[in-house]
């Protein structure tokens, strides 16, 4: 091999890992993640004194805090929903991130961030609902990483998978005729669940009759998915980067 076909190669190299680097830098998990990680400790000095009450089992947790691996958040339009296809070609991924705080290694509570104007903020600490994903998914061996909380007419489902097929469950409470974190299969969600919701919906509000509130209705559901610039998401991953390298020294 010649000098110049070792630089191209060394090249081609140097530019993908860039780009990969790029890409996983301005992704909206990675941006969530730096707002939590910035915002975390500031939440948990809020429920000092209360830690108990968030399912810490003492206040000295709160020093030992972690966040998990976050969940994200999906959403159907009700306007655009067909009960005839699946859910992966009528979701779309909303500007939410549910993390999972944790102490030793169990989930203890949940720390919620959102996308509001391009920019990443967080929302509360508090709830349960990573720690029902987790219960689900261990007794199914599912993984827990692949979950998505889904956002339908008012009400927040989750969707796994599991050996190739999609299923969806009840996180809180039984409902439809299904019992609360037991698994759906996909079609039988989209018929059983989501369809009778949107009944439910549909025979409590007049939607030919009050325009405002069909319009409530049948807008977004979600947050849309729009972060700030490219430029902005790479200086925030920068900062975050080297602030994490100051730390550690």
């Amino acid at each position: 091999m010649n000098n110049k076909s070792f630089i191209g190669i060394c090249l081609i190299l140097v530019i993908t890992l860039l780009t990969a680097g790029i890409s996983y830098a301005v992704s909206p998990e990675e941006q969530a993640r730096i707002c939590a990680e910035e915002n975390i400790d500031n939440y948990l000095a809020m429920i000092e004194g209360c830690a108990l009450d968030f399912h810490f089992e003492s206040e000295k947790d709160l020093g030992k805090a972690i966040l998990g691996i976050p969940i994200r958040h999906i959403s159907i339009e009700i306007s655009d929903f067909d009960s005839d296809l699946p859910l992966q070609e009528q979701t779309e991924q909303s500007g939410f991130y549910h993390f999972p705080v944790i102490v030793d290694g169990k989930i203890i509570t949940d720390f919620t961030v959102c996308l509001q104007d391009g920019i990443w903020k967080p929302v509360d600490i508090g709830g349960h609902l990573c720690t029902e994903i987790d219960d689900v998914t261990t007794k199914n061996d599912i993984s827990y990483d692949d979950s998505s909380i889904l956002n339908f007419a008012g009400e927040m489902y989750v969707i796994v998978e599991k050996s190739g097929k999609k299923y969806g469950f009840l996180p809180y409470h039984s409902d439809y005729g299904y019992e609360k974190k037991s698994l759906v299969p996909e079609e039988v969600f989209i018929d059983k669940v989501l369809q009778k919701r949107l009944n439910l919906i549909t025979e409590q509000i007049n939607l030919e009759s009050n325009n405002e509130t069909s319009g409530g209705l049948l807008g977004n559901s979600s947050l849309p998915l729009r972060q700030e610039s490219v430029g902005g998401r790479l200086v925030n991953y920068f900062n975050q980067f080297c602030g994490s390298i100051d730390s550690s020294m």
